[in-house]
């Protein structure tokens, strides 16, 4: 039986036997196996790309920073749903803009974030402003490179920390510190008040017995030196002189005697507690009541020139008498301070937060910045001795108090002195 006749290019193989097919088989056979091998791993490896990026997408969505990522010209590439989130810009408005369009930056700020080549544990935070949709959010921002050592054009990545809340929770912190020095201040200084104040009522009981007997054998003596006068007329040249000292002498005890008296009076004052009822009363016109009684008790009838700025129709929660008397101290210490200048007081007042305030400015020399802590402290006073016991503004402060006032002083920047009176607002 004939053979067919075969190609020449196929006639080449006639020379091969057996063993020679069968090597390539089993080469073409092992490369198909490292084939699917490889083919297996390839899959596998496709798997494990596919998880990981899973879970990168997972940790990225449920960031709560700020996540954007940005090209060599600081393009943006990617966001994340904490951005989306803060700044009501989707990923596919803000891609391919310039990141500067949503970050408030200065130039300092912006040459920082440009310039490094940290890693993100290593690059320095900044404080910048998320522009966004609808409001400005304030953001602690790291940026860094992509990966550790690598080269500057192959962009950045933005890490931002809301601190928005942060930046309030400090705020309200500084201001409650602030508030808590203050209520400390008031606290040691009204514990100070009633420690001295238990301290002065019992030396003002103590005294007050002594100077009554005295007081009384005085009118005793005066009684039985005009009866002496009268029934024992003096004959003697020699003693002449001392009958007429000795009325001179028991007046002179007597003043003296009679002003340990009002110092006791105040001292008892300063000490005294007790809570009285309180009425609605009309500040403006208690303030007019206080100047017509310290300008009728001065020997002379001063000139006094007065600037009003206080509504007539106000009304405060006080006791009539106490407010009187803290009202008649502060003007009979702004005329004291003005005894050599024209005498002038600009009244105003102010409203805040439930209470009416009162202002007295005068034109006087002010006080002194190291006195001005002082000045409602017990005895502390810069007259001179024997005109001011120091008692006036410290009994003013404690009335003040009582009524659940507050009594402050300063000076003002044009000149002279202003003292605040401010208490609860009457209503109804």
């Amino acid at each position: 039986m004939n053979q067919p006749k075969l190609p020449d290019d196929v006639r080449v193989l006639d020379g091969f036997d057996d063993a020679a097919w069968i090597e390539v088989l089993q080469k073409t056979e092992e490369a198909y196996a490292r084939s699917v091998a490889y083919q297996v791993e390839l899959e596998q490896k496709n798997a494990q790309l596919e998880q990981a990026h899973q879970f990168i997408s997972a940790i990225l969505a449920t960031m709560s920073d700020v996540l954007v990522v940005v090209d060599d010209a600081f393009h943006i590439t990617q966001v994340n749903r904490a951005f989306e989130a803060l700044s009501g810009f989707t990923q596919d408005e803000v891609i391919g803009r310039s990141v500067w369009r949503y970050l408030l930056v200065d130039e300092a700020q912006r040459a920082r974030m440009e310039s490094t080549h940290q890693t993100a544990l290593e690059a320095p935070e900044v404080q910048v402003v998320l522009k966004g949709r609808i409001h400005e959010i304030p953001l602690a921002v790291r940026c860094s490179c992509q990966q550790e050592n690598c080269p500057v054009d192959l962009g950045r990545v933005m890490i931002g920390r809301p601190i928005g809340e942060l930046l309030e929770a400090y705020s309200a912190l500084r201001n409650a510190h602030k508030q808590l020095k203050q209520t400390q201040q008031k606290m040691v200084h009204s514990e100070k008040m009633a420690a001295l104040g238990r301290l002065v009522a019992g030396v003002a009981h103590e005294l007050n017995n002594p100077v009554s007997f005295v007081y009384a054998n005085l009118k005793t003596l005066q009684l039985y030196l005009s009866m002496l006068q009268q029934h024992c007329p003096v004959t003697e040249s020699s003693v002449d002189k001392i009958w007429d000292d000795i009325p001179i002498l028991i007046e002179g005890t007597t003043e003296g005697v009679q002003r340990i008296s009002q110092l006791i009076a105040q001292l008892k004052q300063f000490t005294r507690m007790e809570t009285d009822h309180t009425e609605p009363l009309r500040l403006r016109q208690q303030v007019e009541e206080a100047i017509n009684w310290v300008v009728k008790s001065r020997p002379t009838q001063p000139v006094l020139q007065l600037q009003w700025d206080l509504p007539d129709t106000w009304q405060v929660q006080a006791h009539p008498g106490r407010l009187q008397q803290v009202l008649i101290n502060l003007v009979q210490n702004a005329l004291e301070a003005m005894a050599e200048q024209p005498l002038k007081l600009v009244i105003s007042g102010s409203r805040s937060a439930n209470r009416l305030c009162v202002r007295l400015r005068d034109f006087g020399p002010g006080i002194s910045p190291k006195l001005l802590d002082k000045i409602f402290e017990p005895f502390f006073t810069t007259k001179p001795v024997g005109q001011g016991t120091g008692l006036g503004l410290s009994i003013s402060y404690e009335l003040t108090r009582e009524m659940d006032g507050e009594l402050s002083a300063w000076n003002h920047p044009e000149g002279g002195a202003v003292f605040q009176l401010c208490l609860p607002e009457a209503h109804g």
